[in-house]
């Protein structure tokens, strides 16, 4: 689940990110649920309940992610863990953004684009028939950048790494002796200090994103069952 110790002997620049990144990912575990209930008394709204599962989603996916990252590079895979880094901040970013989203139509009191929202991030998707259509996930990281200047660059930067191209191939699997003339493959010369840079400086601040974007949802839900309440009662005084 986290980077062994070795690399902090090895790369002792980064010893402190390492520590960070290891107990961020046990922070977020110990928040993970295996059951959302709404029973209670009174019961959660629905609108509020559907938040809690979709964050609980994006909990478990960041953990899985985040944590297979770590294993990935433990077990000398660096182009796997550089492809999971980049899956890390994707999710990072659509909570960030749901979050955002959410503080703007809670001061606007606008329920309406609440729900739409939580539905959409719950089930949109572009394959299946007759769903929500998903949110582009570039769209998503074009506004992160607004607020996060660098963070696209830094994105892109690790999506080509993700592609057979010379960063995702040659760059991490192979060296070329020119003196006499032969060529090496090894996926170990990719476990340089420069690549894991790579990968700390994405796992890093999005997995920081991720758990402020978490606390500033939990946040939202009084204000979130406030509004719900009052729609309900909207919604049966105009059946009277």
């Amino acid at each position: 689940m986290a980077f062994t110790e070795t690399y902090k002997e090895q790369f002792p620049n980064y010893a402190e990110d390492i520590d960070s990144v290891n107990n961020l990912i046990v922070r977020l575990d110990s928040r993970r649920s295996y059951r959302v209930d709404p029973a209670g008394r009174p019961p959660t709204p629905k609108v509020v309940w559907n938040l809690q599962c979709y964050v609980q989603l994006a909990l478990h996916r960041v953990v899985d992610l985040s944590s297979e990252t770590c294993n990935a590079w433990n077990s000398k895979k660096p182009v796997v863990a550089i492809i999971l880094v980049r899956a890390v901040i994707e999710n990072c970013a659509y909570l960030y953004d749901i979050a955002s989203k959410l503080r703007m139509n809670i001061q606007n009191n606008d329920f309406q684009s609440i729900h739409d929202l939580i539905i959409n991030r719950m089930m949109g998707s572009r394959t299946i028939k007759g769903s929500q259509e998903s949110v582009n996930v570039m769209t998503v990281i074009d506004k992160v950048d607004k607020t996060i200047a660098g963070f696209r660059d830094h994105y892109e930067f690790l999506c080509d790494f993700c592609h057979p191209n010379y960063s995702g191939m040659h760059g991490l699997y192979g060296k070329i002796n020119r003196e006499k003339i032969y060529f090496d493959l090894n996926r170990d010369f990719g476990l340089t200090e420069q690549v894991f840079t790579f990968i700390l400086t994405g796992l890093l601040p999005g997995l920081l994103m991720f758990e402020e974007s978490l606390n500033q949802i939990e946040k939202t839900y009084p204000a979130l069952i406030k509004l719900s309440n009052e729609d309900a009662a909207k919604s049966k005084g105009g059946r009277e």
